[in-house]
């Protein structure tokens, strides 16, 4: 009894002991039971609880494995044993300790809060909830029960479920830490970061110099985007923990949301010097860099993370946008690709990539990804914007209009879209569409320059320059120097006509770009159209100076001078304009139209004939062919171009009247007519076609229809003499003498004192012989100018016409009397004195003609018979001899001595003369009769 009251006091003492946490101090007394009693249940189990409290869990272990050897249903230690089990990582074998702890006794105090613990160390998160909910439902308020369940919640992301736990812990202890701490978190990991910062204010009360809590204070304020806020809590964390690396990564990612990127860099830095593998940190340097356009550098970064991880999502994002912002595009879509390969429906990479192809200038496979992308978010105005400039871009101008007004529809404000819109109706030539695009864009933003410049350029194209000039002037007075306004503003003054105007746009442009060939070459144009054309030379020559070899500047060098009549030097030009390209039609062509002037038609044809090789169909050239065949006589070649020209063009009023002349030159006469009614059908009062027609007429002797065309002249032009002349002429024909003398009458009225046209119209008639008519205009010439030896002369012949040879001499003497030596009046003279028998007189004017004249074969036939009829016939052989010397055949010279010889009864050399003349005319009766009399003179010696 005493021992047995010794074993429980000793016993007793281990417990109080445990009691006071002296633990060690207990197992003494516990050992020394157990020494004595091997079994004894209470110091077996205070031993076991002891090395559980000293956390000596397999001894532990050991010694409960020994008390349910004895008691196997002992649910103390069942549980003890579970917990040092669990406290040893065997977290399995603590289950099945407190399952049968439970199995003996489902309301065993702590054991389902011990089994929770375990289950949740095994992840097996909902079944430890469910213990920690035993717990709870007899102690509401148990702390490590509703603790741990948190922690679940926690752990399965149950955040506002986990909250309500750690509200219930706080309700029992407001400062308790660890639960303020989760709260916290938990209210974090829902986003609620302002709720989170108040609890690590709490916290941060008790432990101000937590470096966790600091972080954690930085970490809410950042997420808030607070970040300056953050950044000092983040600098009183790393002072408690000056290197350490989560805290120093988040202050760089703080200061590069705040673009403060070398601070950035500089965290990133200290982080990968304390650990160098953290790709993290390394792949933020890059983006940090990135965004500091040190793209190299950035490189490196994201290079080697990917290379650690190549399918870093992020890494993959902004290597390949750094790539993109260097232009490096192509490099850029593999790195999309792979991010799509992981990813395939992120709407931000596909979008990143049809931008790359866009600017890879892959318009169609950017159409595709932007089509991708468009099936997600079918009305994002930016991807229709876009997939609108790839359709441009192909010049699929309609289908871009129509993504461009869904990007209107999306943003009634996008400029580019309405601008972009404006550019693809203007390629689609739907221009006032164009214009009102651009209207409404500036209605937004009036001083935009873009549009406004993009209006002019449809506004010119419409010819509506003087608004053009408007729009110019606007832009010009927000940008003075822009040089390209200042180009279309000249070029629409130089549409205008307005050259002086446009030249001082183009001298502008030419005082800060004096090289600016299109400036020169546009001046060059304007002086050009002003007539200056030296000027206009000078421009062209300083562009040849820069660029030798510019052909349509050579080309409008060659025009100036051609208007410039250096018609030589403008030949070079073209030559060598075509020298550069040979097919250069307008060289060509206006070559053509210089050699043309200079009547050098063959080479004209030539340069037309190339121009037809390319362009077999072009009718001004064709037109201009025929002309030059017409030139040089070639009329029925001539015929043949107009005759192309007409096929295409029916009415083509100056080839219809120019085939009509070329029928009139080859005196199809008729044909003629038809071709100048049909130009007067297109052309009803063209009067060169009327007095060629009425001229056909004439000439086809249809003399009435002629003089109806004159009458249509005379209605438009009544003193053009030439048709009333032509009219007169009809009139004689048909035997209207009284009227053709009345033209004549109107004609005298017109030129009364044109001494030229009296003169010519009087030697027309008198050619026609015409005498009577021609007498009006001679004596009137006459009435202005009397010493007019040629009208006196001609007067002269008219009277001998009608035997009144006195008064033909009389005429005569007066042309003599103003030039003693005018010779035809003497020749004319000794033919009157001829047939008035005056032979000897007659004789005398011959001489004096011959004298000046030896070889006037009429003189010498008029006087040899003169001397005939004087019967001095040697001489009169003389005067035909020499002119038979002069010229062998002919024939009133080698008749007229045949006589002269019969009459000397030189019958044989009177028939040489005879037979001479009949080889020239084999049928002349008046010789082969008198050559019969030489043959068969009468007895006399007559002959007839």
């Amino acid at each position: 009894m005493t021992n047995i009251f010794k074993i429980d006091r000793l016993c007793s003492k281990g417990d109080s002991l445990f009691d006071e946490g002296k633990y060690r101090y207990a197992i003494r007394y516990y050992d020394k039971v157990i020494k004595v009693v091997p079994n004894h249940v209470d110091a077996l189990s205070g031993k076991g609880d002891s090395l559980l409290a000293l956390e000596r869990y397999p001894e532990a272990i050991k010694f409960y494995d020994r008390m349910l050897s004895i008691y196997p249903d002992h649910t103390d230690a069942l549980r003890s044993k579970g917990i040092a089990l669990y406290n040893t990582g065997r977290h399995e074998d603590a289950i099945a300790c407190y399952n049968k702890t439970l199995n003996l006794n489902s309301d065993h105090e702590f054991t389902p809060n011990h089994r929770g613990d375990a289950l949740s160390w095994l992840g097996r998160y909902n079944e430890a909830i469910t213990c920690y909910d035993e717990v709870l439902a007899t102690d509401p308020y148990h702390v490590d029960a509703l603790r741990h369940k948190g922690d679940a919640l926690y752990a399965l992301k149950r955040y506002d479920e986990a909250t309500t736990c750690y509200d219930s812990i706080l309700k029992v202890n407001p400062d308790d830490v660890s639960a303020l701490h989760y709260k916290s978190d938990s209210l974090v990991r829902e986003g609620r970061y302002d709720e989170a910062s108040s609890y690590f204010d709490r916290i941060l009360t008790v432990d101000p110099d937590s470096a966790k809590i600091l972080h954690n204070k930085g970490m809410s304020l950042q997420h808030s985007e607070r970040y300056d806020e953050a950044i000092e809590y983040y600098d009183k964390a790393l002072a408690a923990d000056p290197d350490h690396p989560h805290t120093l990564y988040h202050k760089g990612n703080a200061l590069l949301a705040l673009k403060r990127y070398t601070e950035a860099i500089i965290c990133y830095d200290t982080v990968l010097l304390i650990e160098p593998g953290n790709m993290s940190a390394l792949h933020n340097r890059g983006a940090a860099l990135y965004s500091s356009e040190k793209y190299k550098e950035a490189i490196s970064c994201f290079e080697t993370v990917l290379a650690a991880y190549p399918d870093h999502i992020n890494a993959l994002h902004n290597m390949s946008n750094v790539l993109c912002n260097m232009g490096r595009y192509k490099e850029a879509i593999p790195y999309y690709d792979k991010i799509l390969a992981v990813e395939p429906d992120n709407g931000e990479t596909i979008q990143n990539k049809a931008d790359a192809l866009y600017y890879d200038s892959k318009y169609h496979e950017a159409i595709t990804y932007y089509d991708k992308a468009l099936a997600a978010d079918p009305d994002r105005g930016y991807l229709l914007f876009q997939k609108g400039e790839c359709l441009f871009a192909l010049d699929r101008f309609n289908e871009a209009i129509t993504c461009y007004d869904g990007a209107i529809v999306a943003n009634p404000g996008n400029l580019l879209a309405l601008d972009s819109k404006g550019m693809a109706l203007y390629c689609v030539k739907r221009y006032h569409e164009a214009i009102r695009c651009y209207d409404r864009a500036l209605a937004a933003d009036p001083d935009h320059t873009f549009t406004i410049h993009q209006k002019v350029i449809v506004l010119s194209q419409l010819e509506r320059y003087d608004e053009a000039v408007v729009c110019c002037d606007r832009i010009l007075a927000v940008k003075p120097d822009d040089l390209d306004i200042q180009h279309e503003k000249g070029y629409c003054l130089y549409m205008l006509d307005k050259n002086r105007d446009a030249i001082a746009c183009y001298d502008k442009i030419l005082a800060v770009e004096p090289d600016d060939t299109i400036a020169l070459f546009q001046k060059g144009l304007a002086f050009y159209d002003e007539g200056q054309h030296q000027e206009a030379i000078a421009c062209y020559d300083s562009i040849l100076k820069i660029e030798p070899n510019d052909k349509d500047t050579l080309f409008q060098k060659g025009r100036a001078l051609d208007e410039d009549g250096e018609y030589k030097e403008a030949i070079t030009c073209f030559n060598q304009a075509l020298e550069i390209d040979p097919y250069n039609m307008d060289a060509i062509f206006h070559k053509a139209e210089v050699l043309f002037g200079l009547n050098r038609y063959q080479e004209a044809i030539t340069c037309y004939d190339k121009i037809l090789e390319t362009n077999s169909d072009d009718i001004v050239v064709l037109y201009n062919k025929g002309n030059a065949l017409c030139n040089i006589d070639r009329y029925k070649e001539a015929i043949t171009c107009y005759d192309k020209v007409l096929t295409a063009d029916p009415d083509y009023t100056d080839a219809l009247y120019n085939k009509g002349d070329a029928l009139y030159n080859l005196e199809r006469f008729r044909e003629a007519i038809m071709y100048y009614d049909e130009a007067l059908r297109v052309n009803p009062d063209n009067i060169n076609i009327l007095y060629d027609l009425s001229d056909a007429l004439f000439r086809t002797n249809r003399y009435k229809e002629a003089i109806m065309r004159y009458d249509q002249i005379l209605a438009v032009e009544p003193d053009d003499t030439d048709t009333l002349y032509q009219k007169s002429h009809a009139l004689y024909i048909l035997g209207k003498h009284k009227k053709a003398m009345a033209c004549h009458d109107e004609i005298l009225a017109a030129i009364s004192n044109d001494t030229v046209q009296l003169e010519n119209i009087g030697n027309s008639l008198h050619t026609m012989e015409r005498y009577e008519e021609a007498i009006k205009y001679y004596d009137r010439l006459l009435e202005i100018d009397p010493n007019n030896k040629a009208v006196l002369c001609n007067k002269g012949f008219i009277m001998c016409h009608y035997e009144k040879y006195k008064e033909a001499i009389m005429y005569y003497d007066k042309a003599l009397v103003v030039d003693t030596n005018y010779m035809h009046a003497l020749s004319e003279k000794g033919t009157a004195l001829l047939v008035l028998n005056e032979y000897e007189e007659a004789i005398e004017c011959y001489d004096k003609v011959l004298a000046v004249e030896p070889d006037d074969t009429y003189t010498q036939y008029a006087k040899g018979f003169s001397l005939y009829l004087l019967e001095r016939c040697e001489e009169a052989i003389e005067c035909y001899d020499e002119i038979i010397a002069l010229d062998p055949d002919h024939i009133g010279a080698l008749y007229y001595k045949g006589m002269v010889l019969a009459h000397l009864g030189r019958y044989k050399e009177a028939i040489e003369c005879y037979d001479k003349v009949l080889t020239l005319e084999p049928d002349n009766l008046d010789v082969i009769n008198d050559r019969d009399a030489a043959l068969y003179p009468d007895e006399k010696g007559n002959f007839s």
